[in-house]
């Protein structure tokens, strides 16, 4: 699975150069960095290509980012990662309660393997997550079920 970003060209740091797709492939290389002994790299850029070889201190480079020019960045994961399955919170109006009520049930028919046509195609699934903020933000739950 590839993704391709396009920075915009108006985005510069405060000192007002511009960002490019270097720095972001630099931050995101710094932080699998395993002198920075990061104890949420994996976590957040885990599914890139490569990023546990950094990690591991195996690779100079992290194999799945590919900087095309200053604005365009290419990026790797190690495969398909299903998210919102159900089509999210808006499709269903974004009723108050509800929708967190509805992602779960969405996690708990994945995990059964009994979603019909968004059936996540894997025979292995055993954990799910359910993630819901509330109002402004200020109520936030995650949710993880696991199957046994």
């Amino acid at each position: 699975m590839v993704f391709t970003f396009t920075l915009r060209t108006d985005t510069a740091f405060q000192s007002g150069r511009p960002l490019t797709a270097q720095d972001v492939k630099y931050s995101w290389e710094r932080a699998a960095d395993p002198d920075t002994d990061s104890q949420t790299a994996s976590t957040y850029l885990g599914d890139i290509v490569g990023v546990q070889a950094k990690l591991d201190g195996e690779a100079e480079e992290i194999a799945g980012i590919r900087v095309i020019d200053d604005h365009t960045l290419v990026v790797r994961l190690d495969g398909p990662k299903p998210i919102n399955t159900s089509g999210g919170l808006k499709c269903k109006g974004h009723p108050v309660g509800a929708t967190g009520v509805s992602q779960l049930y969405e996690v708990w028919t994945q995990l059964r393997g009994k979603a019909g046509k968004r059936q996540v195609p894997m025979t292995d699934l055993r954990i799910g997550g359910a993630h819901n903020l509330g109002g402004t933000g200020g109520t936030y739950t995650f949710t993880i079920l696991e199957r046994r």
